[in-house]
């Protein structure tokens, strides 16, 4: 996340809590282990409280774990590690290896390979997220929660427009021409197609970007392209923004039919209100990534819960293998002003433990999906709409560890590149010609590499 927030303030369409930071974990008389973290719900940190900071703190007796909730945590972050001296937290939270990289190389933040080799975190970890926290060679960060792409469905209003048009599959859509049949039948059966928007954020837009690069040019393509062996200028990169600019103008993203005419939503909505008018059967999708889970959890209560269900966004024919993009919504480091890194890394540890998982996974679903190799919450005596989650990671992570995986951009891709990405919306708009924006992208991603800005990537199973 560059723009220091992008994945927090995305989240933060949510309602704001407050913009002063919150205090929890507090006893008298230890000496305090500090991390910041983003102004999460009030029900949302009840469940960081059992899961991390009563369990840490009842575990000795010299020290307390103590988080402050701040909306505008990487902001601050940024600001208390750019200062001589210092006063940032103990364990400092980022949104990603994109965000970790700069403050890596500035010297901000401590190696974490000691760490790693004692608590054996690369036997734990995915391989493709722990290569992603490494900085020259040396570990910096590991992610709390990852994220794909794909499409949340109201099964409630698929049926009803398969009773309409028989002609529409009988199945879950598995490929991007089945989405657009359903999404052309529920524009003219008075749905929305689908709900998201950029009201309020528009970085939001990278998640479109991200989508179709990888769905339409492929994760091999994008790979080679952030790595600088392959021009951003290249015809399947145009193709793929292309079919963006041909989703929105159609809408697909956010639209809907009023008095005859297409109107589209997408920059009145933000994710909020999109995650009402899905559970209200008022869309047929919701295409986004699948952190959202942590917001429909909102919603889909009750019998409503039975209507959600969640898919992995479909590939275009040309490309052989089903992917699931690899994206990064929080990660942990550990400041190098830090007075006490071994509690810290002791912290961090105990967040990539399967206890932990099973306790996020029930309570919190979509933002804490653990980077795992054995990712198996039990999920007896979960709701429903946390096992579709559990069921979303697995079949992320399976087909992760089978190489089979494209990129988010705000995870790995450099900061330049990654703002110019986030103009997509301009070709959507007709304000400029795909082979342009994608111009400006290529000279961008090549100021970023003369800077040495470009994240450490793992590689996909096509290119290595």
């Amino acid at each position: 996340m560059k723009k220091n927030g992008r994945w927090v303030l995305f989240l933060m369409v949510w309602p704001l809590i407050a913009a002063v930071p919150v205090f929890a974990g507090g006893q008298s008389g230890r000496e305090q282990i500090s991390m910041w973290f983003w102004g999460a719900a009030p029900e949302y940190r009840v469940v960081l409280e059992e899961a991390l900071i009563k369990p840490y703190n009842a575990s000795q007796d010299k020290y307390q774990l103590v988080i402050s909730y701040d909306n505008a945590v990487d902001n601050n972050i940024a600001t208390a590690l750019a200062a001589d001296g210092g006063n940032a937290p103990d364990i400092v939270y980022g949104s990603g290896p994109a965000f970790v990289s700069q403050y890596a190389q500035a010297g901000k933040l401590l190696d974490l390979s000691a760490y790693s080799a004692q608590y054996r975190w690369t036997d734990r970890i995915l391989p493709a997220i722990y290569e992603a926290g490494m900085v020259n060679g040396k570990l910096f960060c590991l992610p709390g929660g990852t994220v794909t792409m794909g499409a949340f469905y109201n099964k409630k209003v698929l049926n009803d427009l398969r009773s309409k048009d028989p002609s529409l599959p009988a199945g879950i859509p598995s490929t991007i021409a089945e989405l657009e049949q359903f999404m052309e039948a529920a524009l003219k059966n008075g749905y929305y197609a689908s709900v998201t928007g950029n009201k309020g954020w528009k970085p939001v837009n990278e998640n479109y970007s991200t989508t179709f690069l990888n769905a339409i040019a492929g994760p091999d393509n994008v790979y080679l392209a952030v790595t600088g062996k392959k021009a951003f200028t290249d015809p399947e990169f145009v193709r793929a923004v292309n079919k963006s600019a041909e989703w929105y103008q159609k809408g697909y993203l956010g639209g809907r039919m009023l008095n005859g005419a297409l109107v589209i939503d997408y920059p009145n909505l933000n994710f909020a209100e999109s995650c009402q008018l899905l559970s209200d059967d008022r869309a047929a999708f919701f295409v986004g990534p699948s952190m959202a889970f942590q917001f429909m959890n909102s919603y889909f209560k009750g019998d409503k819960m039975e209507n959600l269900g969640f898919l992995v966004f479909p590939m275009d024919p040309s490309i052989p293998t089903q992917s699931y993009v690899l994206g990064v919504v929080n990660s942990f480091s550990i400041w190098a002003g830090s007075k006490h890194p071994d509690e810290a890394a002791k912290i961090i540890d105990m967040m990539m433990t399967s206890s932990f998982a099973q306790n996020l996974a029930r309570a919190w679903p979509g933002y804490w999906a653990l980077p795992l190799r054995e990712f198996n919450p039990d999920t007896g005596g979960f709701n429903t709409l946390s096992r579709e989650f559990v069921s979303a990671v697995r079949n992320m992570y399976g087909a992760v560890g089978s190489g089979n995986f494209g990129i988010h951009i705000s995870t790995f891709f450099p900061p330049l590149a990654q703002a110019a990405l986030i103009d997509i919306e301009r070709v959507w708009l007709k304000d400029q010609p795909a082979e342009e924006f994608l111009r400006n992208v290529a000279a961008e991603y090549q100021k970023d590499a003369a800077r040495g800005s470009v994240p450490n990537i793992p590689a996909p199973a096509g290119v290595r």
